[in-house]
């Protein structure tokens, strides 16, 4: 079985702070498996987790200017996600 890996360049993320859909489009694509995949994990319901997602892609590229190690960007939205997930279920 081969696990493809999320990944995002940090042109991809200064391209998408500068407004380039297309960068937007390559990060969401890049991270909407894993990120659906926590929200469902952590809310147990199909409905909640696309919510969240969809939220969780929101709240990140707004954020995003404010990512000061591109690097860290996997952990980042992944923590944003999971509370976002959290604040559903409340």
């Amino acid at each position: 079985m081969t696990t493809t890996r999320a990944t995002v360049s940090g042109e991809q993320i200064e391209a998408a702070i500068g407004g380039d859909r297309q960068a937007v489009g390559q990060i969401t694509q890049a991270f909407l498996p894993r990120v659906f995949g926590l929200t469902l994990r952590l809310t147990r319901n199909r409905e909640l987790a696309e919510d969240a997602t969809q939220e969780t892609f929101v709240r990140a590229l707004r954020a995003l200017p404010q990512l000061r190690d591109h690097a860290r960007f996997k952990s980042w939205i992944l923590t944003i996600a999971a509370n976002t997930a959290r604040e559903a279920l409340r």
